[in-house]
């Protein structure tokens, strides 16, 4: 284990020579604290040039109300955007209220890469998509975070290249226009003309309207629609919507009917490894709506891919002169490594089940033998200038060399500047 330490640690240090540690760093903070550029974040991309990295500072609760920036649009730009601290969270939008919240990410050139981590999505102008990934031929990954839907998709990705989710969820917006639209009422993830990994996501479709007396529920939403394209899920926990509840009272009207799991359209392929599917719970009402099918190939293919769930995670952002903690999980017995870049760009290995995820040339770091399903990862990160960027994913073989090997999901790691530590 001490080795593969060092062999990480040695990873991390030759990198951060790499293009991006070159660029600059800018701070987003809302209460303009110290060493802050910005007190909103679209500025702060306007500002960015490609290979920059934009730290945003959570804004504080006034009266345990949380408080969200505004959404925001990246246009063919190579940027990262994270949170400033690890296990933290940046709100965008805010409950029972009009901040606009949508994200959109377009135009990302196959010569460049986009990053966003640790954001949770609070509410969105009805119609909207939480966040929407267009026109992408450059890889994009969303990672620890939660987009919300109000009408239109949680997440929407549409003609891309690969687009990974790692660690994301979806949910239903918590910003209601009247009483009679309460339910989130989109897709969970749609993805349209595009290639698309998703790896440990719970992805769910929005809920019906709750309805009043005699009105007419609505339908709950699918979890998934892939129409075209490639969907590769590991790992996920994909379910239907809800369908609309009609509350009791004269005229009572039928339930809405639940959402469907997944649905394959348009050609699509669909590919799931260790992942599970289900409709929506059906709405209550003169009858019940209809149950939700877990997954429902109207034209296409899914194939459920059998294995061991493999998984990766790192604390991230992290500072010169602190730790980096991570956890690689696997099947015991097998042999472990991290593989380690600066960039991003997929890679089908043979007979593995998805895609590596960080470019060629890579670093390959041991990890040593996995005991006892997990793997705990310590490294110490001396002083740096500026900052590195890391992408780094799991690769598990079965010692016998006759397989099967798994990767894990890929993550981002972030060291930065010891002088730009959070307050």
């Amino acid at each position: 284990m001490a080795r593969s330490l060092c062999l990480l640690a040695l990873a991390a240090l030759s990198l951060a020579g790499a293009p991006d540690a070159l660029g600059q760093i800018w701070i987003v903070d809302r209460s303009g604290g110290a060493g802050s550029h910005f007190a909103e974040i679209q500025p702060a991309i306007d500002a960015a040039t490609d290979g920059d990295l934009i730290l945003v500072r959570p804004i504080e609760s006034i009266f345990s109300y949380p408080l969200g920036y505004a959404g925001f649009v990246v246009d063919g730009k190579s940027l990262t955007i994270s949170v400033d601290r690890s296990g933290d969270q940046v709100l965008v939008g805010q409950e029972f209220s009009w901040v606009p919240a949508a994200i959109v990410v377009r135009n990302v050139s196959a010569q460049q890469r986009f990053v966003l981590r640790g954001f949770t999505q609070k509410a969105g102008a009805a119609g909207d998509d939480g966040i929407r990934v267009e026109s992408c031929d450059g890889p994009v990954l969303l990672e620890q975070s939660t987009f919300a839907t109000h009408g239109g998709a949680a997440i929407h990705v549409a003609d891309s290249a690969s687009v990974f989710l790692a660690h994301c969820k979806t949910g239903d917006s918590t910003a209601y226009d009247d009483f009679a639209d309460l339910g989130g009422l989109g897709y969970g993830l749609f993805a349209e003309r595009s290639t698309v990994y998703a790896y440990t996501c719970t992805i769910t479709g929005g809920s019906g309207a709750v309805m009043p007396f005699s009105a007419h529920p609505t339908d709950g939403a699918a979890g998934v629609v892939l129409d075209g394209g490639l969907a590769f899920l590991a790992r996920c926990t994909v379910a239907g919507g809800w369908g609309g509840l009609s509350i009791s009272g004269p005229g009572c009207e039928p339930g809405g009917d639940a959402g469907d799991g997944a649905i394959v359209q348009g050609g699509g392929a669909l590919e799931a490894f260790v992942s599970t599917f289900s409709g929506g719970f059906l709405g209550s009402g003169c009858p019940q709506g209809a149950a939700g099918t877990p997954v429902l190939v109207l034209d296409g293919t899914y194939e459920p891919l059998s294995g061991v769930g493999h998984d990766l995670i790192f604390d991230s952002p992290v500072y010169g002169g602190g730790v980096l903690k991570g956890t690689l999980s696997g099947k015991p017995g097998e042999v472990s490594f991290l593989v380690i870049s600066s960039s991003l760009s997929p890679l089908a290995l043979p007979g593995i089940p998805g895609v590596l995820a960080p470019a060629l040339p890579a670093i390959v770091a041991s990890t040593g033998v996995i005991a006892s399903g997990f793997v705990p990862i310590s490294v110490a990160v001396p002083p740096l200038t500026g900052f590195a960027q890391l992408h780094v994913q799991s690769l598990c073989m079965d010692p016998s060399g006759a397989g099967p090997n798994f990767l894990g999901s890929p993550t981002v790691v972030l060291l930065v500047d010891s002088a730009l530590t959070p307050p």
